[in-house]
């Protein structure tokens, strides 16, 4: 064959599954295991119980949780929603608030480089970037045998549990921050398939 018969040819948009959901037990495993460092902690209820993006978490200001009722956060193409605060997130947050001045007042000796707009920064006191807490949060799933999952993974565990509650599409649209509710109705389909199995 010396040309490609199909090259002309054009298929729909392939539509993927979102990874096997998280079960309650392995939640409270990884939730634990987070638990060693109050910034992994903090992080891990923000994408497992509010349903942020890896990108959104990391990219937190001070200003978005200060002095609010609601977490500011701007997601893809700088849309910005509100999402309620929790008492066990408040929690997370003070213990981590707390390590932060103390990273912070360390670095501020070292270098005049840290960054005090950052809810999350490293232990040089700049902005922890997405790729290095996806590292750290990918060393803590292998720990607790989660090898299949992935940050993003938390996303889905957090929409998928909404709509297994009977939670309406648009609201869990709302809280995803999706701009099409066509991108929310895959988790639609998931959870008929599982009441099916059922």
């Amino acid at each position: 064959v010396t040309k490609l018969p199909f090259a002309a040819f054009r298929h729909g948009k392939l539509v993927r599954r979102p990874p096997r959901p998280l079960q309650d037990p392995e939640r409270d495993r990884l939730l634990k295991t987070l638990g060693f460092r109050p910034d992994l902690y903090l992080l891990g209820l923000l994408y497992l119980g509010k349903g942020l993006r890896l990108s959104e978490g990391v990219g937190l200001d001070l200003t978005d949780i200060e002095g609010r009722q609601t977490i500011r956060v701007v997601g893809k193409g700088s849309r910005v929603r509100y999402l309620d605060r929790t008492e066990d997130l408040d929690l997370a947050l003070q213990q981590w608030l707390v390590e932060r001045a103390r990273i912070l007042a360390k670095a501020n000796r070292k270098s005049k480089r840290v960054d005090r707009h950052a809810l999350f920064v490293n232990k040089r006191g700049w902005r922890l970037s997405a790729r290095r807490a996806e590292g750290l949060i990918r060393d803590r799933f292998d720990e607790v045998g989660l090898k299949h999952l992935t940050p993003h993974g938390l996303r889905h565990a957090f929409a998928k549990r909404l709509m297994d509650q009977g939670t309406d599409i648009r609201t869990v649209q709302e809280l995803l921050g999706h701009k099409n509710v066509a991108t929310t109705q895959i988790y639609t389909d998931v959870t008929r398939e599982d009441m099916r199995n059922a």
